[in-house]
């Protein structure tokens, strides 16, 4: 089905759509392959406590086993239990790495909402040049043609259908961000952190949702295997990827430092 028609029809809450949900045809964009984590909910709607999933189950995270037309087999725990595939939702974290196959891209995760089932992702700079480069071919040809409007600039933060995206390997390499986090987060003064030393004292990523997360360092030299919170985030392009994280760690004698995005990962 066409995304923007089952929206539409999601969104309308006639009676008549919702007693068929169950049934109802899932958008083109959607993958789901064994393997994918899913929460179950009721689209654009609370989480599903319907009699299809036992009630231990509610606002718990599955598991897909296997993959049919129109349903699949979630694991809970030791539990298979059949499931519509219009009910589920791919549960992605912030900063989790996401393949996204209809722009043929990969993106960082930056929010998630569920009441939407959407996810905000951050473009890579490889990406965003890309899609810009075509936008402004797209501009000029309705120039050329008469039409007279212009898509407005990409924005490096886009939103998709959580189910319209794919896990990839955390190791995998995201490619430079250091333009589109540039372009997001505005350097802004701040009051020195505790513990904190450097630029840090100067300068803080306004807004940024790295800030608390925990992280494993996963290849730094010197470093690898050390847990730690990000305190603040920084474009950066001596670093291959673009970015530098400030991470607290939980070794006391290891200090406050600055690290490549790419040399750690999300700690779960």
């Amino acid at each position: 089905m066409d995304p923007n028609l089952f929206t539409i029809f999601a969104q309308s809450w006639h009676p008549e759509v919702q007693s068929l949900w169950q049934n109802m045809p899932i958008p083109n964009t959607w993958h789901f392959c064994s393997g994918d984590k899913v929460h179950v909910y009721e689209l654009y709607g609370p989480v599903y406590k319907g009699l299809l999933l036992p009630e231990s189950y509610h606002n718990e995270i599955g598991v897909i086993h296997s993959v049919d037309s129109m349903q699949c087999k979630v694991l809970f725990g030791q539990e298979i239990v059949m499931l519509s595939t219009v009910l589920l939702q791919k549960d992605f974290q912030s900063v989790q790495i996401v393949s996204i196959p209809s722009i043929n891209s990969l993106g960082l995760v930056m929010d998630v909402k569920h009441s939407e089932c959407s996810a905000s992702v951050l473009l890579n700079d490889n990406t965003l040049c890309r899609l810009q480069q075509d936008l402004e071919a797209q501009n000029n040809t309705n120039s050329l043609t008469g039409q007279n409007f212009a898509r407005p600039a990409i924005d490096p933060i886009t939103t998709f259908c959580l189910n319209s995206l794919s896990s990839v390997p955390a190791e995998t390499d995201i490619g430079n961000l250091s333009s589109s986090v540039g372009s997001v987060f505005q350097p802004a003064p701040t009051l020195a952190l505790e513990n904190t030393k450097g630029s840090l004292n100067d300068y803080q990523t306004h807004c940024s949702p790295w800030i608390t997360t925990l992280i494993m360092v996963v290849k730094h030299l010197t470093r690898k295997g050390y847990r730690g919170v990000v305190l603040d985030v920084h474009p950066d392009d001596k670093g291959s990827s673009g970015l530098s994280v400030f991470v607290q760690y939980d070794i006391v004698t290891v200090g406050d430092k600055w690290l490549d995005y790419d040399d750690g990962q999300h700690a779960e």
